[in-house]
């Protein structure tokens, strides 16, 4: 018989200013709207929202792999979303 259990699942969002509410007047941002419409039923997803204002792509490539390794963990389903 197959395992159908599913993992919890940890999505971390890396990206510049685009991924915070700065001048959303809900104060949510896409990322906080986003959860905001997504059934959660089981397993769990963890959102971790990691954003750095001004960021270009040469400071994300120094520190992706650092913020990951911070918040995955074996036992999850993880997700990298860069915005």
């Amino acid at each position: 018989m197959e395992n159908t259990e599913r993992l919890d699942t940890r999505i971390v969002i890396l990206g510049d200013e685009t991924t915070t509410a700065i001048g959303d007047v809900k104060a949510m941002g896409w990322v906080g709207r986003v959860i905001a419409r997504t059934p959660v039923e089981d397993p769990i997803i963890d959102i971790y929202n990691v954003p750095s204002p001004g960021e270009t792509s040469a400071s994300l490539v120094e520190r992706w792999s650092q913020e990951v390794q911070r918040r995955f963990r074996p036992e999850t389903d993880n997700r990298l979303v860069i915005a």
